[in-house]
């Protein structure tokens, strides 16, 4: 099997890349100029280094003997300092664009499948505690971010369809793994203060998704018949409310935490007053998947679960 990977030098192309090779697969892998070093080498992996200046016509020649093209490139977020009405166009540029040139330069080129890397987002932002996003659901995306990968979802339904080419999109939630700057990142470095958190009040169910389940499921995807044309909303498999990640963490950690009581409204304020209602948000709202259509489907489920997920992030095994 001859895979491409998009995005090669980011977090979730990269390890998908390096997985995909020891597999025996080979990779093509397209990576940010000056990104190689540092990279997983293998004889079952090839680089190809662009610009973003680049025309993609220039990466056209990459696609020739592919079977199978998984797109992890996108931007998550537009640069500080844009004006917000800057900010959709420029996602769309790299979110929207580049994906629907890459799925018919793969089409033009024989790919059977396109794989594409979408997010939850486009679901919504959060659910009740009780109600789970489902691949059923009308999108619903609530920033220019999720808005540009609808988008893009959009168009790659309408060329797969013209072209004739399987397409996967594949909605990950939080994926955690690294301690990269996301949420569970700070909650970590919280714990690792010994302050007493003020979480106590929290009551919802939030969905995660550790790094090698995405790879994993990403892998089944790419050859699974049953795939072909279907839409996947995926996680571990199991949610968990933020207090008991809070207390999950420490007892990893063997640290000591005490949660305590605080009006959420009077800290929603003070996180908003200091740039962090986003995180807050990511805290203390509710976003469930429903995986029963990935698990059906697919026969999928998650390998790890969340309590060696996190334990494998902290670097404890």
């Amino acid at each position: 099997m001859r895979v491409l990977v998009t995005g090669a030098s980011g977090y979730i192309g990269s390890i998908l890349s390096k997985n995909l090779s020891e597999k025996g697969y080979f990779v093509k892998a397209i990576i940010s100029k000056g990104k190689v070093q540092g990279l997983y080498q293998s004889k079952y992996i090839k680089y190809f280094e662009v610009n973003k200046s680049d025309s993609i016509k220039d990466w056209k020649t990459i696609f020739t003997d592919i079977d199978c093209v998984v797109h992890c490139a996108g931007l998550n977020q537009s640069p500080r300092g844009i004006l917000a009405s800057k900010k959709l166009d420029i996602l769309r540029k790299n979110n929207v664009s580049l994906s629907s040139n890459i799925i018919n330069y793969s089409a033009e080129s024989g790919v059977k499948r396109f794989i594409f890397i979408s997010s939850i987002k486009v679901n919504g932002e959060k659910t009740e505690k009780n109600v789970f996003f489902n691949n059923k659901q009308p999108p619903n995306p609530k920033d220019s971010y999720a808005q540009s990968k609808c988008e893009a979802e959009i168009n790659l339904k309408k060329i797969a369809s013209r072209k004739n080419i399987e397409l996967v999109i594949i909605r990950p939630p939080m994926v955690y793994g690294s301690l990269e700057s996301n949420p569970i990142k700070k909650l970590i470095k919280i714990i690792g203060y010994g302050f007493p958190i003020p979480l106590k009040l929290v009551d919802n169910l939030r969905s995660y998704i550790f790094i090698d389940n995405l790879i994993d499921f990403i892998g089944v995807c790419i050859s699974h018949p049953k795939a072909i044309n279907q839409t996947f909303l995926i996680s571990d498999g199991r949610d968990i409310s933020t207090p008991d990640l809070i207390k999950l963490i420490a007892l990893l950690q063997e640290k000591k935490v005490k949660l305590i009581p605080f009006n959420l409204k009077v800290l929603k304020l003070l996180a908003s007053f200091i740039g962090l209602k986003s995180t807050f948000d990511k805290l203390v709202t509710s976003n469930r998947i429903d995986t029963s259509h990935a698990f059906n489907e697919l026969e999928w489920r998650p390998k790890v679960k969340i309590e060696e997920g996190i334990r494998k992030m902290l670097g404890l095994g």
